[in-house]
C-alpha cells in the first residue's frame, strides 16, 4: 500500500529528478486523455526505478494543498480549476507560478505511528515541535 508522508514546496529534489517526474506525469495525463482542470497526481521516486505513478485524480488534492499552493505560488487552484472548466485562459496564472514570483517555502509532514490505536493527547508532541523550532526566524507557524 502507499501512504503519503508529507509535502514540500518548492521540491528539495534535484532539478533532473523534478524534470523527469514532470515528464512522467504529463505522459500519464495524456495517456488518460485528461486535458482540462486541476489534477492530483501521487508519485513515488526511487533511484533504481525512477518516477512511478501511484494515482491520478481529476480533482484538486485534499488537505492543505490549496493553501500551500496559494502561499508557495500565489495561485488559487480553485480559481484555476473553475477558469478551465469555463474555458477561460489560465496561461497568465500559470506563468506567474512558473516565474517563481512567490518566495514562501512550505513543509507539511505526517507523523507515522508503527502501531494502530487511538491518539489520546497531542499536547506533548505539539510542545516538542514548538521547542525544536522556537526562535527560528524563518518559521511562521507550527
Amino acid at each position: 500500500y502507499f501512504q503519503g508522508t508529507g509535502r514540500s514546496f518548492p521540491s528539495s529534489q534535484p532539478m533532473s529528478i523534478q524534470e523527469t517526474t514532470v515528464l512522467h506525469c504529463i505522459a500519464a495525463v495524456k495517456a488518460l486523455g485528461l486535458t482540462t482542470g486541476v489534477l492530483d497526481i501521487d508519485v513515488r521516486y526511487s533511484d533504481s526505478l525512477g518516477p512511478r505513478i501511484i494515482e491520478v485524480n481529476p480533482r484538486m488534492g485534499g488537505g492543505s494543498i490549496e493553501i500551500i499552493h496559494e502561499l508557495a505560488h500565489g495561485i488559487s487552484l480553485t480559481q484555476i480549476g473553475l477558469k478551465t472548466f469555463l474555458g477561460l485562459d489560465v496561461s497568465e496564472d500559470l506563468a506567474s507560478m512558473l516565474e517563481g514570483s512567490h518566495s514562501e517555502c512550505l513543509e507539511a509532514g505526517w507523523v507515522m505511528s508503527p502501531h494502530s490505536g487511538v491518539v489520546q493527547n497531542m499536547s506533548l508532541f505539539a510542545q516538542s515541535l514548538k521547542l525544536a523550532f522556537a526562535g527560528h526566524p524563518k518559521i511562521k507557524s507550527i
